[in-house]
């Protein structure tokens, strides 16, 4: 489970989950003045077994930073590094929020061996398994509140 389905953020500018902006979805979008955006990387937005971003995400984020928006990124594998630790996931929110956006080239991201890449979708599924079990101990949907404004 990424920052999209587990992300309940309370935020003094509204925002709208999976925001159609023309041709293009976006995964969460701030709506006000800025044109905040963010989107939440999963293993299919990358060429299989890399950290190399597709030629479609790539295409899409340089023609919105054009367009205005100021877009952040949360990448799988280090949303997956955090594990079942709530505070860590806020903190980490945050501290991404409080940095520039990202340019308008999409760079990728370091080099993985197929090894780590494994490791990385492994970890993954053991962390949706951990918080698919509290949600049912507990018997209540799983989220994440936080306050960015």
């Amino acid at each position: 489970m990424g920052p999209r389905e587990e992300t309940k953020k309370e935020t003094a500018a509204p925002y709208c989950s999976f925001l159609r902006w023309g041709c293009f979805w976006i995964d969460i979008g701030e709506i006000d003045d800025r044109r905040q955006c963010w989107f939440v990387d999963g293993p299919s937005d990358f060429y299989s077994s890399t950290n190399e971003y597709t030629e479609a995400n790539k295409l899409q984020h340089r023609i919105l930073s054009e367009l205005g928006w100021n877009i952040r990124r949360v990448r799988w594998n280090d949303w997956v590094q955090l594990g079942t630790d709530m505070d860590a996931k806020v903190e980490y929110l945050r501290k991404l929020r409080e940095r520039p956006p990202w340019p308008a080239i999409l760079t990728d991201g370091p080099s993985s061996s197929r090894q780590e890449m494994v490791a990385n979708l492994r970890s993954a599924r053991d962390v949706q398994r951990a918080l698919k079990e509290r949600r049912e101990k507990n018997r209540q949907p799983h989220s994440l509140v936080m306050n960015l404004g």
